[in-house]
């Protein structure tokens, strides 16, 4: 049985085989392991065996009706680790008959020939109560001192167990709650181990991996498409692993096509109990790469073949400059501006400098 509770967090259907040894042990014809809250008047079940499933749906407003004394009472009733019957509720109470006269008895319990009870709160903090029940029919006799004793002696593993159930279930939500974060953001995020080996990728990276033209993912391990930019990145990773100090300006990963992904990588450690070794993950964030705002103009200058002055004065003009400033900022006269501004019509085929500078605009952001 002990070995069964423990078992229960780790192995799928854990908790079925516990309530069936219950079951075994007790002769119950209804084993149930739920949560209560009480705020909500909700129930949460975590495993029910011997109540169908149109009962159960009928369980919350019947259970927290006024006149139940498990809910009225459940302050003093429901301590962890306290075993608890009909008959320990009767002495509390002083009165006998308390649940019998309840509408949670005689509307759901009594219909389903359930009459005796049996259990114990492995859990309760915050209004919110843990509870495992165990219920036998009228033929059989009450749950007796033995059977309480027995349960007493079962009550600090099943509050152990479901405590690291709770811990389990609190890690993976908080898991993933980041990832679902993650994945809304509109940038690409992976999730790697100190050797590159991908752990999560968000729809955006991958999108990016199926592409193909800048990442891949060959044998799990995330890594650039061409040298020498996948061994750039592996370095990368490798530094962000160790604590090295990450590069302030990122790391341009460029691709088979010459298009580019600016990456960054951040140091992930999670804790530890002492039990395996401490793993460190890196989180990699990958945004398109922003061009140099004069690669455009400069390909332009190219085409029309302008010599470095008349780049650097196109340059000028093209941020706004008038032909004087522009002349200023290249450290030229002003004569020699509008000589350079001539040979600009004529190798361009344009005649005003307004025609000069939509065309100078329009190939950069084409």
């Amino acid at each position: 049985m002990i070995e069964a509770i423990y078992a229960a967090p780790m192995e799928g259907g854990g908790w079925r085989n516990a309530m069936r040894l219950l079951h075994e042990r007790y002769g119950s014809n209804m084993e149930a392991l739920y949560f209560l809250d009480f705020a909500a008047r909700r129930t949460r079940v975590i495993e029910l065996q011997g109540v169908t499933s149109g009962w159960l749906q009928q369980f919350n407003p019947l259970y927290f009706h006024p006149d139940n004394p498990w809910a009225r009472y459940t302050a003093q009733l429901h301590r962890p680790g306290t075993v608890r019957t009909a008959e320990s509720l009767a002495r509390f109470t002083g009165d006998p008959d308390i649940l019998r006269r309840s509408t949670y008895f005689n509307e759901w319990m009594r219909p389903q020939y359930f009459a005796h009870t049996i259990g114990v709160t492995p859990y309760s903090q915050r209004g919110v109560v843990a509870n495992l029940s165990l219920f036998r029919p009228s033929e059989l006799p009450p749950f007796d001192d033995d059977d309480v004793a027995g349960m007493q002696a079962l009550a600090p593993h099943f509050q152990r167990a479901l405590a690291f159930c709770i811990r389990l279930d609190t890690a993976r939500q908080s898991e993933r709650l980041c990832l679902t974060a993650l994945d809304s953001l509109p940038e690409g995020y992976a999730l790697v181990d100190d050797r590159g080996a991908l752990r999560h990728a968000n729809p955006v990276l991958e999108r990016w991996l199926q592409d193909g033209t800048v990442l891949e993912s060959r044998a799990g391990r995330l890594r650039a498409r061409v040298q020498p930019a996948r061994q750039a990145l592996a370095a990368l990773i490798a530094d962000a692993a160790l604590g090295l100090a990450p590069r302030n300006d990122g790391l341009a990963v460029q691709g088979v096509d010459g298009s580019a992904l600016e990456v960054r990588a951040i140091p992930v450690r999670g804790g530890t109990l002492g039990y395996v070794p401490l793993r460190t993950y890196v989180l990699l964030t990958f945004a398109q790469a922003r061009p140099d705002p004069d690669d455009d103009l400069r390909s332009v200058g190219e085409r029309h073949r302008f010599t470095r002055a008349e780049s650097r004065l196109a340059v000028q003009l093209a941020a706004g400059c008038g032909l004087r400033e522009a002349a200023e900022r290249c450290g030229i006269g002003y004569g020699t501006a509008r000589g350079y501004l001539k040979i600009l019509f004529q190798k361009t085929r344009t005649h005003r400098q307004a025609e000069l500078v939509a065309l100078l605009l329009g190939r950069r952001h084409s």
